[in-house]
């Protein structure tokens, strides 16, 4: 089995035309404008791996002819004549062998990928992305653990775990979860055996196995032992943080690993209602300082770690004064609206109309972006919004009814009115995201469940 490139998530139709395709649920625009019938969508969980059978059984037949051909024109004491005799009767030979039937074991059988091949390969599919244009990638540290390091059987396993999972929710196969709770289970203790060994806990892949773990709870997770069990997962991974040093955040790839496991540490402590520890901050102003101008992402990160030890601080009542609470929310907002106003190179969307009915398509519209990053992106920057000016409008609304009223100001009043209707505009527009257009890298709106972990 070989690696042919991603396919293409196109029609039919819109492939052999090579024309661009939107790739509607119900028929995409191109076959709808040309007044022909959609073909439809290949699925691509069946074309992670392609059947080289018949390719196999030719290159046998062809070395097999090759060496009998060799055998036959060999010279012997029974086999004495002219040069013409030997040619001819070794091209006979050769069209004989040629000719004669294989057994049947060739034709019948084909190498099929093991339910645990199938798994690996599903991961690598729907959750690693690899850096190019304006996307920095997803889980792309896979490559470099698996070139310049080893992938231990912590983190292969991990990712059995977790492409089992996805592929059973995928293909509404129940059953498969209990294989992919098995690998889950063998998975953690491999990782636990890793953070008894002081050689292996420092290792990229401890910390990468980790990772992918509790995006098995987030995959599963219907109870709230499982909300439990993936904040226990990322507080872990803080602790190997630690251990790893500063030095972890010199390299591109260590800096991206940590800083996707600072987000989802974010949203944990932002659960619990506490501050992040004080090294997570540490390194995440040192990852900052590396870059010599901090990219959007950054921006966004940054904020994100500023407002949730806000958060803590307005919820154990270190900060009570409404004012200081409204005006530190509107300061971190505004760092976010200039990234709104000015939109980065690459971080712009196509916003496509279709009269097609469907539950992918949101009130008649959906957003198109250039990769699943970039919309994570977004849609991390707007959750962000929304809490920002969620709490700036139940700050205000308490003013309003407290006795006596506090916030009578016009400009209170205002300001409410443009929380409120800015909750209602990012509703609308995490609701349109769709993924990514189908000349670049495909993610399909309705792949929202299988790409499960995102930043916010």
């Amino acid at each position: 089995m070989v690696f042919s490139g991603k396919p293409s998530g196109a029609c039919h139709a819109c492939r052999a035309r090579k024309t661009r395709c939107d790739q509607v649920p119900e028929g995409c625009g191109q076959c709808k404008n040309a007044k022909r019938v959609c073909p439809g969508y290949r699925k691509q969980g069946d074309l992670i791996f392609r059947d080289q059978s018949s390719n196999v059984v030719h290159k046998f037949k062809a070395r097999e002819a090759r060496e009998a051909k060799k055998v036959a024109s060999a010279p012997t004491p029974d086999n004495i004549g002219s040069q013409e005799d030997a040619a001819l009767g070794s091209r006979e030979t050769s069209l004989e062998i040629v000719q004669q039937q294989e057994p049947p074991l060739f034709v019948r059988y084909a190498v099929a990928p093991t339910l645990e091949d199938l798994a690996t390969g599903f991961f690598h599919f729907h959750y690693v992305l690899g850096i190019h244009g304006p996307s920095k990638g997803h889980f792309y540290n896979l490559v470099d653990i698996a070139r310049d390091q080893k992938i231990e059987d912590s983190l292969m396993t991990s990712m059995k775990a977790v492409g089992l999972a996805a592929y059973a929710h995928t293909t509404r196969t129940p059953s498969l979860l209990q294989n992919a709770r098995y690998q889950y289970m063998k998975a953690i203790q491999l990782t636990n055996a890793a953070l008894n060994s002081p050689e292996d806990v420092t290792k990229d892949s401890t910390l990468m196995a980790i990772h992918i773990l509790s995006i098995f709870e987030t995959v599963t997770g219907c109870r709230q032992r499982s909300l439990q069990d993936w904040s226990k997962h990322l507080h872990g991974a803080a602790a190997v943080i630690k251990l790893r040093g500063p030095g972890q955040i010199k390299s591109r790839p260590g800096r991206h690993m940590f800083m996707h496991l600072a987000s989802q540490l974010m949203i944990a402590c932002m659960q619990d209602n506490r501050k992040l520890p004080a090294y997570i901050r540490e390194y995440m102003d040192a990852a900052i300082m590396e870059v010599s101008t901090p990219e959007p992402a950054l921006i966004i990160q940054h904020c994100m770690m500023q407002y949730t030890d806000l958060n803590s601080d307005i919820q154990n009542k270190v900060i009570t004064d409404p004012e200081t609470i409204i005006s530190e929310c509107l300061e971190l907002d505004g760092f976010l609206l200039a990234i709104v106003t000015n939109t980065p190179d690459g971080w712009e969307f196509e916003t496509v109309f279709t009269d097609v009915e469907s539950d992918l398509v949101y009130d008649g519209r959906y957003d198109v972006y250039y990769d699943y990053w970039i919309a994570q992106m977004w849609n991390a920057l707007r959750t962000l919004r929304a809490m920002l000016n969620e709490q700036v409008r139940n700050t205000l609304l308490a003013g309003f009814s407290s006795k006596p009223p506090y916030f009578t100001e016009p400009q209170y009043t205002a300001q409410f009115q443009i929380s409120t209707e800015l909750l209602y505009q990012i509703e609308d527009d995490i609701l349109r995201t769709r993924g990514a257009s189908s000349n670049k890298q495909t993610w399909e709106f309705g792949e929202i469940g299988t790409r499960n972990e995102q930043v916010f």
